[in-house]
């Protein structure tokens, strides 16, 4: 089956102008000649898109060069997991026109997809790209060969459009490996940030609008690696945390920002869980990433504060006081651009060369592609640590070590540094048991989970309102509003059991 191997990485700036330069003066690519196209894809579906629930896209192309033109008709069987580093299927063939033709897809694999013969005469355009590609091919004397692409343009889908910047790094020759390897040493010139959304799912989403990358489920298995089980739940919150980073590109959108954090927590949490096989190689891109996630932070406690802590206290405030009101409005606009300025601040993260040589570092371990660290003291550790196996003796040692610290912690108050201590370790104890509940016992898993999700939302709801009075204490807000919050705050700890 012919194969398509890419890399895909966005690049978040805010105004593309220049890229093209700025790539092309690099070392690697200045004695290179780009080619130049302008590329018109129609992707198709049927009304209840039947191929994208097969996994599969259906494309026609008009690839327009400098001197001349063709249609090109592409059917791609997408991965069963997404992911930066994607290896498809794929089948590509010049047509005459924009007009699908049935005999050039292959008869093999379409047979699969249509076995009754009734989808493709229900095939209709969903949306389209439009946008201009300088194409680079970079061969290295170990023998690899990588075509690397710079896509400038837009997504276009029911009256909607949505910038596209992406750089494509598809293997023609060698391992994948080197696609990453490239992507670094370019990863000075241009900002990165891993993709793991193709151009078609970008374009299904927009026509939806965005959607939030929810976590999901991992399947585990009794007798598995460890190695196998922490990468594949590595993987899956590295792709709730990028995924919703490059939606935070195009949209300024208060569960975006929670769920990328979300992801982050998710990831931290499972690196501890799964110990040496973890540790070693995502500490230092953990590291790195440290300002990106304090950006993150910042705009979430904003967000919060506007949006789930003061919009059900603003009744109580007004009370039908229209001066109160002005107040209210005032203290609200302030929020408003102070979240304005911490968007563009993130953004402006995600354009610093150290935070994409993170990202990419992070997603070649995840992908099993990353070269082995020389000398390193923990290597032997985490072999070792990493081809024992998973059961449910190590899942529930595991797990009860967390719940035993926090059920230490019981007598710390909600409000202080002990109470953040047990909220850390009861989302700890909880994604722990969402990670490995196939492992579990049922009865045990159930009662763990229900008491650390509890503690949890009573303890991030404390802290949500101690985020809120301080914040509204560092901005020029009226004293009437910071009290009144302030008030509310006393009043819940006053009520809170012991």
């Amino acid at each position: 089956m012919p194969q398509e191997v890419e890399l895909k990485l966005a690049v978040p700036v805010s105004d593309p102008a220049g890229l093209l330069q700025r790539l092309s003066r690099h070392p690697v690519l200045a004695r290179r000649t780009a080619r130049r196209l302008q590329l018109h894809n129609i992707y198709l579906d049927t009304p209840r898109q039947a191929l994208r629930q097969a996994g599969a896209v259906l494309r026609l192309r008009r690839e327009t060069g400098a001197s001349s033109a063709r249609w090109l008709q592409t059917l791609k069987i997408s991965p069963q997991r997404p992911a930066a580093l994607s290896r498809r299927g794929e089948w590509e063939m010049p047509v005459q026109s924009a007009a699908l033709e049935r005999d050039a897809l292959p008869r093999e694999v379409w047979s699969g997809l249509d076995p009754a013969g009734d989808l493709f005469d229900q095939l209709a355009p969903c949306f389209e790209t439009v946008f201009d590609r300088a194409c680079w091919q970079v061969r290295r004397r170990d023998g690899s060969w990588v075509e690397l692409a710079l896509d400038i343009g837009e997504v276009r889908a029911g009256g909607r459009r949505e910038r596209l910047c992406e750089l494509e790094f598809e293997l023609r020759a060698g391992p994948p490996g080197a696609l990453f390897r490239l992507a670094r040493e370019l990863s000075g010139a241009v900002p990165m940030l891993p993709l793991d959304a193709s151009k078609s799912a970008r374009g299904f989403a927009l026509a939806q609008g965005p959607l939030p990358r929810i976590a999901a489920p991992v399947t585990l298995a009794d007798g598995m690696l460890l190695a196998d089980a922490a990468y594949a739940v590595l993987r899956e919150t590295s792709a709730q945390f990028t995924g919703n980073l490059a939606l935070l590109l195009h949209h300024r959108n208060a569960e975006l920002v929670h769920q990328a954090r979300v992801g982050w927590r998710r990831m931290r949490s499972a690196v501890q869980l799964f110990g040496a096989a973890a540790q070693n190689p995502l500490h230092d891109a953990i590291d790195a990433l440290q300002p990106l996630c304090q950006a993150l932070g910042d705009l979430r406690d904003t967000a919060v504060t506007r949006h789930d802590v003061l919009a059900p206290l603003q009744d109580m405030f007004i009370a039908e006081d229209p001066r109160r009101a002005a107040c209210w409005r005032r203290m609200l606009a302030r929020l408003d651009r102070l979240e304005a300025t911490q968007h563009a601040a993130l953004l402006a993260c995600l354009q610093q060369p150290a935070i994409g040589r993170a990202l990419l570092d992070m997603t070649a371990w995840l992908e099993d592609v990353a070269p082995p660290v020389p000398d390193d003291p923990g290597a032997a550790r985490q072999t070792c640590a990493a081809a024992r196996r998973i059961d449910r003796d190590w899942a529930l040692t595991r797990l009860r070590r967390l719940e035993r610290k926090l059920l230490a912690t019981s007598t710390e108050a909600l409000g202080s540094d002990g109470g953040h201590r047990r909220r850390i370790l009861a989302k700890r104890l909880r994604y722990g048991i969402e990670f490995l509940r196939p492992l579990l016992p049922k009865r045990w898993s159930r009662k763990a989970l229900r008491q650390a999700a509890h503690l949890q939302r009573a303890l991030g709801d404390a802290r949500d309102l101690a985020q809120a009075v301080a914040l509204l204490h560092s901005l020029p807000a009226d004293t009437a509003v910071r009290e009144f919050v302030r008030g509310v705050q006393l009043g819940r700890q006053r009520e809170a059991p012991d």
